[in-house]
């Protein structure tokens, strides 16, 4: 149970948000055609058969929500503007006797512009504060995690260009007493359009990144790649990097290792009714206590519109986390499946319900480590 005093701080910033988005919804009401507003209301109920995500001690329990959020976007021009802000309350009946309230805010923009060279900038900038299951600790913990990101393309002909970007972030998880991590990332690269909506660039990319966990760490990391990115082909849209990449850790964790690096974010659209998202991963990354983590993961995402109204998606994904340990005879490696589903039907375009399932099992190398979780919701909505 979060502390009352910082749940009202954090309920005073929510509402405050929600305040700023339905005054920019009145706003851009008032601006006329070229801007539109949506909301979506979400009541939910379900059971978690592990709410804390705990690897002892496990408390199942039943829970109520409310999620609503506003979305103000700037449509039919080329220069597009979007913000988002949501928040969501969720209460556990009985067993745990919890509460979280979670929420965000994201503004997005994007300027192309036209002329002897052409220029596409994009920017955005986001904060969100979200309490979620963490499984390489084995615990619910709160992150607070903000940042702005920058980037741009700058074509000298119609095929060729260079492109960059600059993204920096903060993930401050020490309000549930663990580690705060940094990073700012610079890419730049020579890019090349080899079909109309389609592009490869070769990039470097610098990323600096710390951790307050424990002594602290701080790591260097540098990226040579080849990226695809938008339209792939004529049924696959999306990004994906294959490169080598060079990290350097210094501090509580003292060590240097290079090797391949993938990242990956597709899309194939097989026809209107049906489409898949392949996710893939391998980097480093600090974990809620600064511990140095390897992540390897891939996830898949099948989406089939059946008509009427009906939907269902079906999502499978697995990984492995291995820990870096100041001790060499002691290894830790985590396992884990993420296993889910949704059955969506939608009465109107504006009414919907929908049934969802998520099943989460985390096995580790040190079997007191492991933990387990499902979770089942009914979720009715409404878009307006």
């Amino acid at each position: 149970m979060r502390r009352s005093s910082l749940f009202e701080t954090r309920l005073w910033r929510m509402s405050l948000i929600l305040v700023a988005l339905a005054g920019a919804s009145s706003w851009a009401g008032v601006l006329g055609r070229n801007w539109a507003t949506q909301y979506e209301t979400i009541v939910s109920g379900g059971y978690d058969s592990n709410v804390n995500g705990v690897r002892v001690g496990e408390i199942s329990d039943g829970y109520g929500s409310l999620y609503q959020s506003v979305t103000v976007s700037r449509v039919n021009t080329l220069t597009s503007v979007e913000l988002v802000g949501d928040i969501e309350q969720t209460l556990f009946f009985s067993e745990s006797d919890a509460d979280f309230l979670d929420g965000g805010v994201e503004l997005s923009a994007s300027y192309p512009r036209e002329g002897g060279d052409v220029i596409h900038w994009d920017a955005k900038t986001y904060w969100k504060d979200d309490s979620d299951v963490d499984l390489d600790e084995g615990l619910r913990i709160g992150v607070e995690s903000y940042g702005a990101r920058v980037g741009g393309e700058w074509f000298h002909s119609p095929k060729a260009g260079f492109r960059g970007s600059i993204h920096g972030r903060v993930a401050d998880r020490s309000r549930d007493g663990f580690s705060t991590t940094r990073s700012l990332t610079m890419r730049t690269g020579f890019s090349h359009a080899w079909r109309p909506e389609g592009r490869w660039s070769g990039e470097y990319a610098l990323k600096l990144s710390e951790s307050d966990g424990g002594s602290g760490t701080d790591a260097v990391h540098h990226i040579f790649g080849l990226r695809s990115h938008g339209r792939l082909s004529s049924k696959i849209t999306g990004d994906a990097l294959v490169g080598v990449r060079n990290s350097s850790f210094d501090g509580l964790y003292d060590f240097s290792d290079t090797g391949p690096i993938v990242t990956a974010d597709l899309t194939w659209v097989a026809s209107p009714q049906f489409n898949a998202t392949l996710g893939l991963l391998n980097d480093y990354d600090f974990s809620a206590n600064g511990d140095v983590t390897l992540r390897t993961s891939a996830r898949l995402r099948l989406r089939r519109d059946l008509g009427r109204g009906l939907k269902v998606e079906l999502r499978i994904g697995g990984g492995r986390s291995s820990f870096e340990s100041q001790l060499d005879e002691i290894e830790r490696t985590d396992d884990y499946w993420d296993i889910g589903g949704q059955v969506e039907y939608s009465f109107t375009q504006r009414y919907f319900l929908r049934l969802a399932a998520d099943w989460v099992d985390s096995e580790s190398s040190e079997p007191a480590l492991d933990v387990g979780r499902t979770v089942v919701s009914l979720r009715s909505g409404w878009r307006y």
